[in-house]
């Protein structure tokens, strides 16, 4: 899977590393930004309990108090 994807950013001109572990990252921190519930992003992301999911939650308030 992980190929696919770089090959889809190759041909689309994207120079990041992409991986389905980025995407994931990507989805929740998008997901919680636009105000899901941390407890509907874990159940989403198939977290047993919501303190792996806070990792992304802390993301948000990072770039908060950086903006």
């Amino acid at each position: 899977m992980n190929m696919y994807l770089k090959e889809l950013a190759d041909i689309c001109g994207i120079r990041k590393n992409l991986s389905t572990h980025c995407a994931r990252h990507t989805f929740a921190t998008l997901t919680l930004a636009s105000g899901a519930t941390i407890d509907n992003v874990a159940k989403m992301l198939g977290h047993a309990n919501v303190n792996m999911t806070r990792h992304y939650a802390k993301v948000l308030d990072t770039s908060i108090m950086r903006d």
